[in-house]
């Protein structure tokens, strides 16, 4: 049996809330909608090749035709069709150090001249990479946590007076709620390099979080235990001035920290 229509104003908020990033369990509680039918709808908007963006700028008739039209087979364009062929590919590319999503995008709509807007070509790739696997939903506090971690290339720049290039460690640090960001290139990786580097960053946010999140960085921990870490003196003289706490996400735990994964890829 057909799932029952839903209204245009159900319909305008599944888009709104989507485009804020809202999972599917929480729109369907907020609109008390079944979860079929949510999906439903969803797979409709998912096959127009639109943006959640550009779903909320088209007029109440343009939605309507996509999803309520019997003459509408909401057949994915052959844009769409083609990206997804390269979904592996690029997949294995973000693996390569150096290699961002914004890379694949140049790559991808230099030989595509008519191919997704960049914002499009992200979307697509994420709703790819959710199908993948199931991924688990982290609800976030304003000012709970900092995330931070060294970007996977650095930077340089060249002595005068040597001629010598000089490699530069850049410290990016994210707050996952807003994705407020924080970024430095530093002199040296030591840890007088990276701690005044931190201060500078709760300066720069105007603020102190509970929690500092690292990965497992010899600056930072001294000693891992899986699920115990024992925490450089320097650290913890730092977390104590700071009134925070320290935390280090487990090792080859990426998710950890996602957030600030995904400003350094």
């Amino acid at each position: 049996m057909a799932n029952k229509p839903i209204t245009m104003i159900q319909l305008k908020r599944i888009i709104q809330l989507k485009s804020e990033g809202v999972n599917k369990l929480k729109i369907s509680q907020s609109l008390s909608l079944h979860r079929g039918t949510l999906d439903e709808y969803l797979k409709k908007l998912e096959l127009s090749g639109k943006s959640y963006k550009e779903l909320l700028e088209l007029s109440e008739n343009e939605l309507s035709y996509l999803v309520y039209s019997t003459h509408n087979t909401n057949k994915p364009d052959e844009r769409l069709k083609a990206l997804e062929k390269q979904f592996d590919y690029f997949t294995a590319e973000l693996r390569r150090v150096g290699v961002t999503r914004r890379t694949l995008w140049k790559e991808y709509i230099a030989e595509n001249h008519d191919g997704y807007g960049y914002s499009q070509f992200c979307e697509h790739f994420a709703r790819y990479k959710k199908r993948g696997g199931a991924t688990m939903h982290f609800d976030h506090l304003a000012g709970e946590n900092l995330q931070v971690d060294f970007a996977g290339s650095p930077m340089y720049y060249i002595d005068k007076v040597t001629g010598e290039l000089i490699t530069c460690p850049v410290l990016v640090c994210t707050l996952p709620y807003s994705g407020y960001t924080y970024v430095e290139a530093l002199r040296s990786a030591r840890q007088e390099d990276l701690f005044a580097a931190l201060s500078r960053c709760l300066e720069y946010f105007g603020g102190v979080p509970r929690n500092i999140i690292s990965d497992n960085m010899k600056q930072y921990v001294k000693k891992n235990d899986r699920y115990e870490f024992t925490f450089q003196a320097l650290a913890d003289q730092w977390a104590v001035y700071y009134h925070t706490n320290l935390v280090a996400a487990r090792p080859r735990k990426p998710k950890d920290k996602p957030y600030v994964k995904f400003i350094v890829m």
